[in-house]
């Protein structure tokens, strides 16, 4: 009778085992993902595992919705660009930017969130709200991998959805004082070498700061005039593309 217990649960164990085998058996990630298993599943829940057997589009969903987006504000030193720098290796943006076809679904997917849809009223922090996925992919769509080779009509298209959604938040300061629209703006200038924005730079460290570190100091006279610049270089450009 000593040895029953022992023995039983070496049973249990067996079987367990065999059970798991059966229901589970051993695959490659991306022949498990194309079972359909994750075919009814939130974004923001399939494990990044999965995501290099993922279509760009839905890539883009995942990423949308599993990056939070307070760090791009706050975790690094020196604003938008140091936060996501830190982040960038965890989230899945390595994957996202090996997809050649990766700005068009950007694009799409920005275009996509509008105050119809989103919930307007939610800080940029809070998943579901308007703010929370406009400044994730503003920042996203501000890096040189996705802007340097952009064809004319996605630059237009990225321009024209920028300046509609800093036409929303009417003039207001972003939150956590981060501009995502005018840094994503004078980031498609500034990887296509515009020597307007170039000279600006020059001449107005605050233009400089935008362009290079997202770094926004608002509620000043020359935010302002700074931030209304960029988006009257950003018309003149989009006329000349």
């Amino acid at each position: 009778m000593k040895y029953g217990f022992p023995l039983f649960c070496l049973l249990i164990g067996l079987f367990s085992c065999s059970e798991q085998d059966e229901t589970e058996p051993e695959m490659e990630p991306c022949e498990f993902y194309a079972t359909g298993h994750f075919n009814d599943t939130f974004p923001g829940k399939i494990p990044e595992l999965y995501w290099p057997c993922m279509e760009t589009k839905d890539l883009v969903d995942a990423v949308s919705y599993n990056f939070p987006s307070l760090y791009i504000q706050t975790a690094g030193c020196c604003g938008l660009q140091s936060g996501y720098d830190l982040v960038r290796s965890k989230h899945g943006f390595p994957e996202l930017e090996s997809r050649d076809d990766a700005l068009e679904h950007l694009i799409a997917k920005y275009i996509s969130i509008d105050t119809i849809h989103y919930n307007c009223d939610l800080l940029s922090i809070q998943h579901g709200g308007f703010n929370f996925y406009t400044y994730n992919l503003e920042v996203v769509l501000a890096q040189e991998v996705f802007l340097k080779n952009a064809t004319k009509q996605l630059k237009l298209d990225l321009l024209d959805e920028l300046k509609i959604k800093q036409d929303l938040r009417n003039g207001e300061s972003g939150d956590y004082a981060c501009e995502g629209p005018t840094f994503a703006t004078s980031r498609v200038m500034f990887f296509d070498d515009y020597q307007p924005l170039l000279d600006s730079m020059e001449h107005n460290h605050i233009i400089k700061a935008i362009v290079e570190l997202g770094t926004i100091n608002y509620g000043t006279d020359a935010f302002d005039a700074a931030q209304n610049n960029i988006f009257l270089l950003a018309a003149e450009y989009a006329s000349k593309l």
